[in-house]
């Protein structure tokens, strides 16, 4: 998912039949992709404009990182965070919350750092 980050942020590469390619990729080989790499693709393609992905694509990011939720590790958590910022999905945020809650004695983060993850 670095070519999709690099594309749209560093490249600025917004041409539709390339984002397609990208998008189909993607979801022949989703079950695959990390926690990361799924916030990364889903901060790539949102943060185009005009936006050249589905609404399809974007649907399966987020029930993706949903699933991924109760077994990511604190970067993880925080790549989520970030990468889908500005979906504003309560269900997602509640998913988190949840998740540092039942697991805050295993994930051993401090003030700092859960204050920079909900940032």
């Amino acid at each position: 998912m670095h070519l999709s980050l690099y594309l749209a942020f560093e490249a600025k590469l917004n041409q539709k039949s390339l984002w397609k390619a990208i998008e189909e990729a993607s979801l022949a080989t989703l079950h695959l992709f990390s926690t990361t790499q799924i916030a990364q693709l889903e901060w790539a393609s949102t943060q185009l404009k005009p936006k050249q992905t589905s609404a399809r694509l974007n649907t399966l990011l987020i029930k993706t990182a949903l699933d991924k939720i109760s077994t990511a590790t604190p970067t993880e958590l925080m790549h989520t965070m970030q990468g889908f910022r500005n979906k504003e999905n309560k269900g997602l945020y509640q998913a988190v919350r949840k998740t540092l809650v039942e697991r805050r004695s295993n994930l051993k983060l401090d003030g700092n750092q859960l204050i920079n993850m909900f940032y």
